[in-house]
């Protein structure tokens, strides 16, 4: 409810401030709890409040805190008395902010005695686990359920399933031999690279990671994690998750995330690493909508797409594509997105790279090195932005006679064009 009340607007002023906490663990640490209490041969009783110390919790000052900057919203400065924040909502607060009266209850300033429990933990072999740096993942994934319940309520496909890998929420499926780590562009999310990972598992056995970048899908906002936002907080972002793979892989990348992914090529300093880029955004974007929009500060255009209908989303997409696009497909994809971007979280993370990808000092195409070891995937009929000119000789290019979006519009194809360089690979 507290999510939902920030995300909206509607938590003007920090419940009890910072003399208050709210109690929080996580569920598998109350499960692995009990399972262990079940299984003692010699009980001895007792009461177990299964909570870190107090002094050990952040406060609620710091909590409200460390959600707005994962949801990316102003936080309140000013906190107020739980007995008036509770007198108001019990007037008609509650229609506002969308937290019932009863829920403040939760808040206090209450200590709880945790010896003994700090003891059975003792007995366990670890210490009570620290619920703060998961907070920004819970946080980011209640969000998003929340912006998108439709699209967050569908049952994953078989074989895969939700991780987090770094700062990163990321959907998997196992396989044999080198993983498949695949980032989304603007508009995006690893659920919308899902049939082009879905496709390119079945032709190649291979292990699929689809990335949600910072503050897209389920993943925290920059400001949550990382020291540095925007284009290279979310570079440092993915190499952070492609660190766990200690072998070769090959990172895949569409639109501003196949920038993001040349970059992180270039981070990682690896030999091992093969680069795939999908209508990569090297050049500004050739729409007079978005030039126009990269010029509002940074809170403006955040809010502006918090507002991007769908009709406005299929226009866009329409203008940047000359070919036809099947009206059901693009209309269903716009209303996806223009339900994600009621998030701030969401919108804040759209809102940087739009404004990074028309400043002048945006990474350019690869070195010659880099280039042997990379795929460039050109849709033909993008309007939107240019091919650039001037590639080096030694990377391998191909086209599909499609526009932007067409590894989402054209999964099969584009994982069949994969599938085929993977092989060309390996001779």
């Amino acid at each position: 409810m507290l999510v939902q009340a920030m995300s909206k607007g509607r938590m003007p002023i920090i419940p009890g401030g910072a003399s208050h906490w709210l109690p929080l663990i996580s569920n598998d640490v109350v499960a692995q709890t009990i399972v262990y209490l079940s299984r003692e041969v010699e009980p001895s009783g007792g009461t177990y409040p299964v909570l870190l110390p107090k002094e050990d919790s952040p406060n609620m000052k710091e909590l409200i805190q460390l959600m707005a900057t994962t949801l990316d919203v102003p936080s309140p400065r000013w906190s107020a008395p739980l007995p008036i924040i509770h007198a108001a909502m019990k007037a008609g607060g509650e229609r506002i902010s969308g937290i019932p009266p009863e829920s403040i209850s939760f808040i206090t300033k209450q200590r709880f005695d945790v010896e003994q429990t700090e003891q059975l933990f003792l007995r366990m072999g670890q210490s009570i686990p620290n619920v703060v740096p998961l907070l920004p993942h819970v946080i980011a994934d209640l969000d998003y359920r929340l912006t998108s319940p439709v699209v967050a309520g569908k049952a994953l496909p078989k074989g895969w399933m939700r991780a987090r890998k770094g700062d990163l929420a990321v959907l998997v499926h196992e396989g044999q031999g080198e993983p498949w780590v695949i980032v989304h562009g603007l508009m995006s999310s690893a659920d919308e690279m899902l049939p082009l990972g879905q496709a390119l598992q079945r032709l190649t056995g291979n292990p699929i990671w689809l990335v949600d970048l910072a503050g897209f899908g389920r993943s925290p906002a920059l400001g949550a994690q990382q020291g540095e936002v925007g284009f290279n907080g979310q570079v440092k972002a993915v190499v952070g998750a492609v660190n766990e793979i200690t072998g070769s892989f090959k990172l895949v990348g569409h639109s501003i995330g196949a920038t993001i992914a040349g970059a992180v090529l270039r981070e990682c300093k690896r030999s091992d690493v093969q680069l795939a880029v999908l209508q990569p955004v090297w050049t500004a974007s050739e729409d007079q909508v978005q030039w126009l929009a990269s010029k509002l500060p940074r809170r403006m255009l955040q809010k502006q797409l918090s507002r991007m209908s769908s009709r406005r989303l299929v226009k866009q997409f329409k203008r940047a594509d000359s070919t036809i696009i099947d009206e059901k497909a693009i209309l269903a994809y716009a209303d996806r997105v223009s339900t994600s971007l009621r998030s701030p979280r969401i919108a804040g993370a759209n809102a940087d790279l739009l404004l990074w990808i028309q400043r002048p000092d945006r990474a350019v195409v690869p070195t010659f090195d880099e280039a042997a070891r990379t795929l460039l995937v050109w849709g033909r009929t993008d309007i939107g932005y240019m091919r650039p000119q001037g590639l080096p000789t030694s990377l391998k290019c191909a086209e599909l006679p499609y526009g932007h979006q067409f590894p989402m519009f054209h999964p099969q194809e584009t994982a069949r064009l994969l599938a085929d360089w993977q092989v060309e690979q390996n001779l």
